[in-house]
């Protein structure tokens, strides 16, 4: 799947992570999801890749992302989608916790 022309359907038909697991990533795709919380908030997908490649949403429930990183990363937004990518060129791993409406994300 190719982050810059892959559709929001070819997100969804990916596996769901268990809520109660700890995964290490090598990039994070962030989708809003179209759910909204209680809070009033977007609810978001937050999709774990390996190799360029998505393997599974880590958690699709959240309406908060804390990020907390000893270093640092890219941003880009896909146009196909509105997808936003969280990448390292320097090796950077994203540990991403458990799924809860608050999640919080490890950058190291």
């Amino acid at each position: 799947m190719n982050f810059s022309t892959a559709k929001r359907a070819d997100y969804l038909k990916l596996p769901h992570r268990d809520w109660d697991k700890k995964s290490n990533y090598e990039s994070l795709i962030i989708l809003k999801s179209s759910h909204k919380h209680d809070s009033g908030y977007a609810m978001m997908m937050v999709i774990g890749c390996n190799k360029g490649v998505p393997v599974e949403i880590a958690a699709s429930c959240p309406d908060h992302l804390q990020i907390k990183c000893t270093g640092e990363f890219q941003v880009d937004c896909s146009y196909s989608c509105g997808a936003i990518r969280f990448h390292s060129f320097s090796n950077q791993k994203f540990t991403v916790e458990e799924a809860l409406s608050s999640i919080t994300i490890r950058v190291k």
